[in-house]
């Protein structure tokens, strides 16, 4: 019996081709949980126009996922076909942390 040659053999990094170990994104989202907590309990706190609050936590976000996101372009896209979780954390990323800060940060006229 032969054997036909494979057209795509990615390499991988590391042994699973996972970016993070499961302990990894079990940090991960722990730090998110803590993240929405501490925003919940500041949002009691401040005035309903302290728009402030808001940009600060989806900087803060976007600090927790942009360093996992800049990992993924580094390792390349079988990182992504192999770990959901990647998909899952970009999604996040662009639109409940990018989008939801344009509120803070974007023109007045837009905000309303």
């Amino acid at each position: 019996m032969t054997r036909r040659p494979t057209i795509f053999a990615p390499t991988v990094a590391g042994d699973s081709g996972l970016l993070l170990t499961r302990r990894g994104w079990l940090r991960f989202g722990v730090a998110f949980l803590l993240l929405g907590g501490l925003a919940l309990l500041v949002a009691e706190q401040v005035g309903a126009d302290s728009w402030w609050v808001h940009g600060l936590w989806c900087v803060a976000g976007l600090a927790l996922a942009l360093p996992i996101l800049a990992t993924v372009l580094r390792s390349g896209v079988i990182v992504v076909l192999r770990d959901h979780r990647v998909m899952f954390t970009a999604a996040f990323a662009l639109y409940f942390l990018f989008g939801a800060s344009l509120l803070a940060f974007g023109p007045e006229n837009q905000i309303a």
